[in-house]
């Protein structure tokens, strides 16, 4: 409930009804937990639940599985999370500061939109900061950000995830590859 209270309470400068405010905090929140408690079926009915489809593979799961292993023992600061928007009606509106960075579009279940400049969409960031150990097992530990990017796809007329982004502003520590979607 603190992601969710802090992310709707970071959702209300943006012009959006109350209700997607709350579906946009509902679905960060799912995304998240997935995260936080890796589970093979918790995954196939979150993908279920958005696209209408259970033609997952086995793959697919276990690269979800893997890759959110990685955020294991990552600390979140639940209590700072940012939300706003990336594109406002395609335009980017907000662009990340200098530092690295890395992001998964994954084999795009959720949504046809890759462009969101081609199609004047609005995409949503929440940013999460989280403190995670270097990759190269060097025992340092680092703050960097799991971004969290929905996009409102008119196709679907709801808000579904577009991509899963790690940003390491101060490039303390070698950036973790993206979350699989």
């Amino acid at each position: 409930m603190v992601f969710e209270n802090a992310l709707e309470s970071g959702l209300e400068s943006l012009d959006l009804r109350r209700e997607e405010r709350q579906r946009i905090a509902r679905l960060a929140t799912d995304r998240l937990r997935l995260f936080v408690v890796p589970s093979r079926e918790a995954y196939v009915r979150h993908v279920e639940s958005i696209t209408g489809s259970s033609a997952m593979n086995d793959e697919q799961v276990e690269s979800y599985l893997r890759q959110a292993a990685q955020f294991a023992d990552a600390e979140l600061d639940l209590d700072a999370v940012i939300s706003r928007p990336r594109y406002i009606r395609g335009v980017l509106a907000n662009p990340l500061d200098s530092g690295h960075s890395s992001f998964n579009r994954g084999h795009r279940p959720y949504t046809d939109i890759a462009e969101p400049e081609a199609e004047e969409a609005d995409v949503v960031d929440v940013l999460v900061p989280i403190i995670v150990s270097d990759p190269r097992g060097t025992g340092e530990r680092g703050k960097a950000y799991l971004i969290l990017s929905l996009v409102r796809d008119p196709d679907h007329a709801d808000w579904r995830p577009w991509r899963h982004s790690v940003y390491d502003p101060a490039e303390l520590v070698d950036v973790l590859p993206a979350p699989w979607m």
